[in-house]
């Protein structure tokens, strides 16, 4: 629908803003309602739960991965040593594969945002 009217090759990297963690002193979270911590009655964790919802991303689980190497050349040098299979597949040069390769990296990497050394995909053509 936005091509109808625009041309571009990328969306900015704030055009999708993503909500902050939820904190770890709980007397910090700003909300309408004033919550006494812990929170015991059931009720209440529901209520709660629901108006930061929208405010706040609820950390998953911890894991053990590494976090994903902060550049192209430490993380080729990490994937050579511990992961040889991926190594064909970075930077990512091809649409088809792209989705699975992130699969990859994420099974053995800890990321929210596939970072910019990860793709080197070429522009796809203007649609007529």
């Amino acid at each position: 629908m936005l091509r109808e009217k625009y041309s571009f090759k990328r969306l900015p990297n704030n055009y999708i803003l993503a909500r902050p963690y939820l904190l770890i002193d709980p007397s910090k979270i700003k909300t309408d309602l004033t919550y006494i911590y812990p929170i015991s009655d059931k009720q209440f964790a529901i209520t709660f739960l629901t108006n930061i919802k929208l405010l706040i991303t609820i950390a998953p689980e911890t894991t053990t991965k590494p976090d994903l190497p902060p550049n192209l050349q430490e993380l080729t040098q990490y994937i050579k040593k511990k992961i040889p299979i991926l190594s064909a597949h970075i930077p990512i040069t091809n649409y088809d594969i792209a989705t699975q390769t992130v699969q990859e990296i994420q099974e053995h990497f800890k990321f929210t945002l596939v970072l910019n050394y990860l793709i080197d995909l070429p522009d796809l053509s203007q649609p007529e």
